[in-house]
């Protein structure tokens, strides 16, 4: 059986770039032709929240802040991150997922 997803690159990347619709064309210019037709293969009539930059940093500082308590440095960690201690203490409560308690 022929691969689809292949051919469909193959038309595509014969077709100039510039004849792609403008909204499509960030996409391209940011993950390439085969991760925009990945997105669309797996997201196509869809509309999938894409979280901001502040969003992922947030994210990955309070894993961070998850890895480093060592159950007295609530203080320290909250000038690092220059979050309050409150923030840092509620990050801690949260449960800490599997894949952070791996890397210990």
């Amino acid at each position: 059986m022929p691969d689809k997803e292949a051919d469909l690159i193959q038309v595509l990347e014969q077709e100039e770039l510039e004849n792609i619709p403008k909204q499509y064309q960030p996409w391209i210019d940011t993950i390439g032709l085969e991760g925009a037709i990945a997105l669309c293969k797996n997201f196509g009539g869809s509309a999938p929240y894409i979280p901001t930059l502040n969003t992922m940093q947030s994210f990955a500082r309070k894993r961070h802040i998850q890895r480093e308590y060592d159950g007295t440095n609530v203080t320290l960690l909250s000038r690092k991150y220059r979050v309050s201690t409150r923030w840092v203490q509620q990050i801690l409560d949260e449960p800490m997922p599997a894949s952070i308690m791996k890397r210990e």
